[in-house]
């Protein structure tokens, strides 16, 4: 992504875009937990919560204004955001 038009983090950015770039535990790691769990501190965790909140504020005036490559890319950042949250 060449324009980051919110100015998040480029090393959070990577990580919401890359997955695998953030740790996760063991596959299994709690008594009825199946799979891996991802590994964040709470700082992260606050902050991917604000990429979330701020995504959510974008109207969607301006959303039309996005190339079609960048709307599938702050989708997707938004998408695992909210996913590791829920992890």
């Amino acid at each position: 992504m060449k324009k980051n038009r919110f100015n998040f983090d480029k090393k959070i950015l990577e990580m919401l875009d890359n997955l695998d770039l953030i740790p996760k535990t063991q596959t299994d790691p709690l008594p009825g937990v199946g799979g891996r769990l991802f590994i964040i501190t709470k700082s992260q965790q606050n902050y991917f919560k604000q990429i979330c909140d701020t995504l959510a504020l974008v109207p969607e005036e301006e959303v039309n204004t996005y190339s079609k490559k960048e709307k599938l890319f702050w989708s997707w950042i938004w998408n695992n955001a909210e996913r590791v949250l829920s992890n």
